[in-house]
């Protein structure tokens, strides 16, 4: 197996998908983040790691995760700006998470976020600048649920197919 690249007509795009799982039982409390990027057929980035921090919700774990995937994503724009392609507009990043989207999307601190680290309220200003744009997709759509947790086959070979490009 491995990932199948097919022509591209047009501009080149970059679409990505951020997710994370809550805690595992066995990673002390930390979540794992994952992402991935497809451009054309196939994927051209991805990686799945454990956060550094404990999350104390599934929003704060999924904005953690949304800022490995932003910072990505502002990485391969850079790139393709290098090579000869700048991008026309912002870079898609699919999220299963609304209340991980509406804190992206808020500049207000409530008292159920007033904790999330500053470090990663760059998301903010990437929206603002338009180097990314946040869109939902329903959890069992977005392929980044492969980087972060096991899933059952037909999700999975889904998935998978996806990823490859198949």
């Amino acid at each position: 197996m491995g990932v199948t690249y097919r022509p591209i007509s047009g501009p080149l795009l970059i679409q990505g998908f951020s997710d994370s799982n809550f805690t595992t039982p066995d990673s002390n409390g930390k979540s794992v983040s994952g992402y991935i990027f497809t451009m054309g057929s196939g994927a051209i980035s991805y990686r799945s790691r454990l956060q550094s921090t404990v999350a104390k919700s599934t929003a704060e774990a999924e904005y953690v995760a949304l800022g490995l995937a932003t910072a990505e994503a502002i990485y391969l724009r850079m790139l393709l700006a290098e090579l000869g392609h700048p991008a026309d507009g912002p870079t898609l990043i699919g999220e299963d998470n609304e209340a991980c989207m509406t804190i992206a999307t808020t500049t207000q601190t409530s008292f159920r976020t007033r904790h999330i680290r500053i470090e990663f309220h760059f998301i903010r200003d990437a929206i603002k600048n338009r180097d990314i744009h946040l869109e939902y997709v329903p959890s069992a759509e977005n392929p980044a649920d492969l980087m972060t947790k096991p899933l059952r086959g037909p999700v999975f070979l889904r998935h998978r197919a996806f990823l490859l490009g198949i």
